[in-house]
């Protein structure tokens, strides 16, 4: 709907009969739904609620906020919508888009022993500069954040329990091929 401006989502009855559209065309396509960038408990559950109605099995992303306090974008708890997904039965909870600090400073809201979890993180110095209806080439890529960095983030996140790893805007192919690498060296990866 609108990643990072949970304020401009539809109302949820709306959200539902969107993503349901969605979900019927791809169904018959895919092996999973991956619902991403989901910056409200609202968008989080009537993607997830929509997905499920496949019977296949439904990842969900959600993005936080920039900072160090555990957020959704829309300012609610990641713990809230944690426990949400868990109680709708999500088969893993991830996070995206967001900084690895704040991924990394966030990680104990998503511990748990009931899924699957995971991260990939964005390389942007911030995504502010993003308005609804807008693109990326807005914003501006970290230069501190090569593959060796990234891969210190994600060894962290694998570290506390993270089984799904991998990178988001801004993150690629050099990133994911240290990744590769520096998790087969620490025993994450065969």
């Amino acid at each position: 709907m609108a990643s990072y401006h949970a304020e401009v989502a539809p109302a949820y009855d709306e959200m539902i009969a969107s993503y349901s559209k969605i979900v019927a065309v791809q169904a018959p396509h895919v092996d999973v739904f991956l619902c991403e960038t989901m910056p409200s408990i609202a968008e989080a559950k009537a993607a997830l609620l929509a997905a499920k109605e496949s019977g296949l099995p439904v990842w969900v992303s959600l993005t936080i906020q920039d900072n160090d306090e555990a957020q959704l974008r829309s300012g609610e708890p990641l713990s809230q919508a944690v426990a949400m997904l868990h109680e709708l039965g999500a088969d893993a909870i991830l996070l995206n888009c967001s900084k690895p600090e704040a991924i990394l400073a966030a990680w104990p809201q998503m511990q748990s022993d009931q899924g699957l979890t995971g991260a990939y993180a964005n390389g942007f110095t911030s995504v502010d500069s993003l308005k609804p209806g807008g693109t990326v080439k807005s914003m501006e890529s970290r230069s501190d954040l090569n593959p060796q960095a990234y891969a210190e983030f994600a060894l962290q996140w694998a570290k506390h329990g993270a089984g799904l790893i991998g990178g988001c805007c801004e993150v690629g192919p050099a990133h994911i091929a240290q990744l590769a690498k520096r998790f087969t060296q620490a025993g994450y990866a065969v």
